[in-house]
């Protein structure tokens, strides 16, 4: 998973398009939500809170931008080994906050109100699902 994290996060930062950075801040989203779930499964007892409230707002981010007219729908498969908790953690701290930015600027590229609202949106969740993980 750890090639997947890096590759979105790569995508994420060198999309400049509208369209390209709503469909891959989605597929970071999804990402999130996954990666957030086997580390609930991997990591101590304490954390596992954290990381649910992470998998919730990353979901939540997910279902504000749907609403997103110019959302395309492409289709990924992300199942791969998974690295050591504190790697693979970091890692989608790094993700999360890739996620977010492309959002914020999807939002300022967007001349669709409903797009710069669904953008916005979930930003807003992102950055709650980011502050989670931290």
């Amino acid at each position: 998973m750890k090639e997947h994290l890096d590759h979105i996060t790569r995508q994420l930062q060198q999309a400049q398009a509208r369209p390209t950075l709503i469909a891959t801040a989605y597929i970071g989203l999804d990402l999130v939500s996954r990666a957030a779930s086997a580390l609930a499964e991997l990591c101590p007892e304490p954390d596992v809170p954290a990381y649910q409230s992470a998998i919730l707002e990353a979901d939540e981010a997910a279902v504000a931008l749907a609403t997103a007219p110019s959302l395309t729908w492409p289709e990924r498969d992300y199942l791969a080994a998974l690295p050591h908790h504190e790697e693979f953690a970091a890692q989608l701290i790094t993700l999360t906050l890739a996620v977010h930015q492309a959002l914020l600027l999807a939002a300022r590229k967007s001349p669709h109100p409903a797009d710069r609202l669904a953008c916005l949106e979930a930003a807003l969740h992102t950055a709650r699902a980011h502050q989670a993980l931290r």
